[in-house]
């Protein structure tokens, strides 16, 4: 077994260092230490349990020794792309368009033109006020259901379209396009919802509001005063009830606790017209 691992880590390390831009020197270190085990176990350690033992135990040495292998400085590696993407960022923030454009071509020369990069791109002509120039970029991703399209669509109409109506109106189509494309993205959904409550289409909201409420890894308060809200619209106060509570215990506003008071109160207003109703009854 000690063997067969040895010529495993030993071919890695070859590979790694003439393909992969693994560290030279250490990549030599893996595989001199390969060699050095194989002629040790094959040759010298012959003793069943000693062999069984020292076997383990070297064994998991030399893989921990591989952990440490780097990947050369400047070299291919996706430690070395979010470095270059970093860098086109930057220079793009700081208003140095030639040295961004030429990072840029460095980074699509070398790693190809992909939607990161793209985002990076747009990102940057968005925080420079140049929507035309993002729009364009945005036009130009492979992919058009990610969610780094809609990402960057989002703050492309909210540059866009200034009067509320408008905006929403385009929000609204944004946000639901991205929650059918991305159904486990708690995002689009809790801003879908949270629009269509606005409208008065409590029905239509629940559905959104739900998939927020139950794909986000950390349910906040506005989402479950929403949902709560949305079932006590419709008449539902089994369901809403114990979701606005859990939304006071999750923390909201002062206005949106107000508004939950409110609810709350009515609740129990209702509750006890119908026991009074009752009483004059019997």
């Amino acid at each position: 077994m000690l063997e067969i691992l040895c010529i495993i880590v030993f071919l890695g390390a070859l590979l790694g260092m003439i393909f992969f831009q693994c560290s030279l020197f250490m990549g030599g270190v893996v595989a001199a230490a390969a060699i050095g085990l194989f002629i040790f176990g094959h040759f010298v350690l012959k003793s069943g349990k000693l062999r069984k033992c020292l076997g383990v135990i070297l064994s998991a040495g030399l893989l921990c020794l591989c952990y440490f292998v780097p990947i050369r400085s400047g070299a291919y590696g996706t430690l070395d792309y979010q470095e270059q993407v970093g860098k086109f960022f930057d220079l793009q923030i700081g208003g140095n368009s030639k040295g961004a454009a030429e990072q840029y071509e460095l980074v699509a020369g070398k790693y190809g033109e992909d939607d990161t990069l793209r985002f990076a791109k747009a990102q940057g002509e968005l925080d420079s006020g140049n929507i035309t120039d993002a729009q364009n970029t945005v036009s130009t991703f492979q992919n058009q259901h990610s969610r780094m399209y809609y990402t960057v669509s989002e703050q492309i109409i909210q540059e866009q379209f200034r009067t509320d109506d408008e905006l929403s109106a385009k929000l609204l189509d944004l946000y639901i396009e991205a929650s059918k494309d991305n159904p486990d993205w708690w995002y689009p959904a809790k801003n879908a919802g949270g629009l269509l409550y606005d409208q008065g289409n409590f029905n239509e909201a629940v559905y959104y509001l739900t998939r927020a409420y139950i794909y986000d890894e950390h349910p906040d308060g506005e989402t479950a005063y929403y949902l709560g809200s949305c079932f006590m619209e419709t008449g539902n106060t089994d369901e809403g009830v114990p979701l606005l509570i859990q939304a006071l215990d999750f923390g909201v506003s002062e206005t949106i606790e107000s508004h939950i008071s409110w609810y709350l109160h009515s609740v129990q207003s209702k509750g006890e017209e119908a026991e009074q109703h009752e009483e004059n009854k019997s």
